[in-house]
């Protein structure tokens, strides 16, 4: 799917503005032998197209031979990636906890300041309470990350 829409003439045509974002599960991780090479196949049309993107990790993609972390730390250290593994300084629940801020248009009034805020935020990959059969969930540190980020750049504006 995603080799198809690298394809597409409207990628070709806008290339210098589009960002690519992967929103979990890039890989299904019980069928790769090799979860970095997976990984790197899986995103190669972006890298290829060098189209910056980001990442962020769902519940499959460490059932192979990465953990949740070495996912996340392969796809943040990938060519173009604007993933992060997590902010620096807090501690806080799951990889690839992070926020991209989008400027708005170079030489106007708004290309200094941040017109678009993206957050990734790790869900988990399962259940770790015996009593709740199922996915992971964001968690409270997440929670008060992302309302002290949310605060601070609303501030900042």
């Amino acid at each position: 799917m995603f080799a198809q829409l690298c394809q597409s003439s409207d990628v070709h045509r806008n290339k210098l503005l589009i960002k690519f974002h992967c929103a979990g599960d890039n890989i299904y991780g019980a069928d790769s032998s090799d979860a970095a090479k997976s990984m790197d196949a899986a995103i190669a049309p972006a890298i290829d197209m060098k189209l910056p993107w980001a990442a962020v990790i769902g519940n499959h993609d460490q059932e192979g031979t990465l953990s949740r972390e070495g996912v996340m730390r392969h796809l943040v250290s990938m060519k173009n990636s604007l993933s992060g593994l997590n902010p620096e300084g807090i501690e806080i629940d799951g990889y690839g906890n992070y926020n991209l801020e989008v400027s708005g248009v170079e030489g106007t009034s708004l290309g200094e300041k941040s017109v678009l805020n993206l957050y990734f935020l790790d869900s988990g990959d399962y259940s770790t309470v015996p009593s709740i059969k199922g996915y992971g969930w964001i968690k409270a540190s997440q929670q008060v990350w992302f309302q002290q980020t949310s605060s601070s750049l609303q501030v900042s504006w």
